[in-house]
């Protein structure tokens, strides 16, 4: 498979994960999902960890997978695009509000305050879970994991740099 094909095919099953992340930065969620609540000296997640955002967060992420189900047809089939169904993209959006989720509790553990950076972890953590949540219903091949973990850290520069840029972010990470 070439590499432009092999983005595409990627881009195409990532994407309910990629939309699911960016979405709660969008959506000024108010009620923490740790209720304010802490573990040990620390918060349990924190207030950037919202119900509204994690909720609206796999709701968006799906429905944009649901509109790749309904687009599948009309595109061509030489794109070798995955067969997307509910239970992908679903899966796909929930893995990656967990992962982010998850991130967030490890880095309070260690007292890394909301909105620090910690490298790699940030970019990967919503990926490895939206992979493993998704897993139970379809598995990519190596080769677009592996592109996965390369392109991820990009895409989430880029995108972050643009939520600063556009100010819904107070940091560019």
């Amino acid at each position: 498979m070439s590499l432009p094909e092999l983005a595409v095919q990627s881009l195409w099953f990532i994407l309910p994960a990629y939309i699911a992340n960016a979405s709660p930065v969008l959506l000024k969620g108010r009620r923490p999902l740790d209720f304010g609540k802490k573990w040990g000296k620390n918060r349990i997640l924190g207030d950037g960890k919202t119900w509204e955002g994690t909720i609206g967060g796999i709701v968006i992420g799906t429905m944009v997978g649901l509109l790749q189900i309904y687009a599948h047809n009309s595109l061509p089939a030489s794109l070798g695009l995955a067969k997307l169904d509910f239970a992908i993209v679903f899966l796909l959006a929930a893995g990656a509000l967990a992962g982010d989720v998850a991130g967030s509790f490890v880095k309070r553990r260690f007292s890394i305050p909301r909105g620090a950076h910690l490298p790699v972890f940030d970019q990967l953590t919503f990926l490895v879970a939206a992979l493993l949540f998704s897993s139970v219903a379809y598995r990519p091949g190596s080769d677009m994991i592996i592109f996965l973990f390369i392109l991820t850290p990009i895409v989430h520069w880029a995108t972050n740099n643009v939520a600063y840029m556009l100010k819904l972010k107070s940091n560019p990470w």
